[in-house]
C-alpha cells in the first residue's frame, strides 16, 4: 500500500538567545519527530553553506556549536530541553495550507 506524501506551506523558527532565524521552505512528511529533524537538517545543511536560506539572510550568525547541520537538527528535536538549557536553541514548524 501506497501512502500519499502531504506537503504544507510552512514558517520555520530557530531562534538561538535573541536572534530569530526564519524559512519559508514548505514542509513535506507527517508531523512527527523524523519529519521535523529532516525539514531542520535540510534548512541548516543549506544554512551552513551561506545559501540565503534564512529570510533575514542572516545565515553568517547561526551557531552550530561544532556539530553538523543534521547532528544540530537531530539534538534541537529529541532533546528540546537540552538545547534550550545549553544552546539557547528553540525551534517551531508552523505548517500552515497543504500543497497540492
Amino acid at each position: 500500500m501506497t501512502t500519499a506524501t502531504q506537503t504544507y506551506k510552512a514558517e520555520t523558527f530557530i531562534r538561538q538567545g535573541e536572534e530569530e532565524f526564519r524559512c519559508g521552505w514548505d514542509f513535506t512528511g507527517p508531523c512527527d519527530e523524523a519529519s521535523a529533524i529532516t525539514h531542520l537538517s535540510e534548512i541548516l545543511s543549506e544554512a551552513a553553506m551561506g545559501e540565503g536560506t534564512f529570510e533575514d539572510e542572516n545565515e553568517d550568525d547561526f551557531n552550530f556549536y561544532g556539530m553538523t547541520p543534521k547532528e544540530f537538527a537531530t539534538l534541537i528535536v529529541k532533546d528540546e530541553e537540552a538545547a534550550k538549557e545549553m544552546y539557547g536553541t528553540t525551534w517551531e514548524i508552523c505548517p500552515g495550507e497543504r500543497c497540492d
